[in-house]
């Protein structure tokens, strides 16, 4: 792949934390190394708002009264996309959103698509940074009117294109998102219908840390039920900002299970690396830090989709060894992750006195 190929850079806003509709997309064309084409609308959801959405965006039902809905806007972009490498900064985020707004209604694209995520390129590129929009702007000196569809969708092609001007070869950083379009038998012999997955994993998007942290105080309460000498009832400001702290560091991520557009699982996945000491070999791995599935989603093969997924992120990134460490109460937590393969190799003990 050329570096001269043609990138369409897209960026969608959305009006809740479904992430289901779209309220609006922008999108930057690179085409021979340079910024072309540039396009952004605005789109009517038809949905509600939330107040945190709103706040983020600018964007209020007023303003997207009037806008164009989906349908006729896919009319628009389709053949836009279709014409060159999908990109955007972190693009299972957007990609998911697209996917779900055309199951929404009904729509179909292709049955998988290749794309460029400058999260994923940069995180190999410019090790050790920060990779959320605003502050690789910041550190490349672009502007950025950060979550306007339009200046991010800009802002994400000029990121590619230092990307590609300081010798980045595109083809090493190609996925594929697969839009989930599979055919299954109905009561007519020839009449197929499409089957839709219950459940998507993928990576986090910045907008959804909160709903996040809505599993993550269950997480607490069940340490602080199981183990209340050492656990702090609660969930205060330090543990809920803690999961920006997570967001910021280049060598973690935050894989999310979408379940008709609510997220009901998370999970944190941690590359760490261990230099060789006196004692222990060198070591590098993924560290599985926190794991949640939401208490009313259980048992709906959601932690094995979550367990699947983390297993291919894994072995995306040269990994061979997942770890994850766990407290001895949790005896159902214990026999799954065991089902799940995991084998215990070293325990932590206690003695009251």
């Amino acid at each position: 792949m050329s570096p001269q190929q043609r990138y369409i850079v897209f960026d969608v806003e959305t009006p809740n934390g479904a992430n289901n509709r779209i309220s609006a997309i922008g999108i930057t064309v690179i085409e021979n190394g340079q910024i072309g084409d540039c396009w952004y609308t605005l789109v009517n959801p038809e949905t509600s708002f939330d107040f945190f959405n709103i706040r983020l965006t600018g964007i209020t039902p007023e303003m997207t009264r009037e806008a164009p809905k989906f349908p006729e806007v896919w009319k628009r972009i389709e053949p836009l996309l279709n014409s060159g490498i999908p990109v955007a900064h972190n693009a299972v985020f957007d990609l998911g959103v697209l996917k779900k707004c055309l199951q929404a209604y009904g729509l179909c694209w292709k049955a998988e698509v290749p794309y460029l995520c400058t999260v994923q390129m940069g995180r190999k590129l410019l090790p050790g940074i920060s990779h959320r929009l605003n502050m690789l702007c910041e550190y490349y000196g672009i502007a950025l009117n950060h979550h306007q569809a339009d200046s991010d969708s800009r802002a994400c092609a000029e990121i590619l294109l230092r990307y590609l001007e300081n010798g980045a070869a595109p083809e090493r950083f190609i996925r594929t998102f697969c839009f989930g379009y599979a055919e299954a038998e109905t009561a007519g012999p020839e009449k197929k219908e499409r089957v839709r997955p219950p459940v998507t994993v993928r990576l986090a998007g910045e907008d959804e840390l909160e709903r996040i942290n809505m599993l993550r105080k269950q997480v607490n309460d069940i340490h602080v039920s199981g183990k209340p000498d050492v656990f702090k009832p609660g969930f205060g400001e330090q543990l809920r900002d803690h999961i920006y702290t997570i967001w910021n560091d280049p060598e973690q991520d935050i894989a999310v299970a979408d379940m008709n557009g609510r997220i009901c699982g998370f999970a944190v996945l941690h590359h760490v690396f261990r230099p060789e000491n006196p004692f222990m070999k060198e070591r590098e791995f993924l560290d599985i830090d926190e794991f949640c599935v939401d208490a009313g989603c259980r048992r709906q093969g959601i932690a094995t989709a979550m367990i699947d997924f983390i297993r291919e992120y894994a072995k995306e990134k040269g990994l061979h060894r997942i770890e994850l460490n766990m407290w001895e109460f949790n005896r159902e937590a214990l026999a799954f992750y065991e089902a799940a393969g995991f084998q215990t190799y070293r325990r932590y003990m206690e003695m009251l006195i």
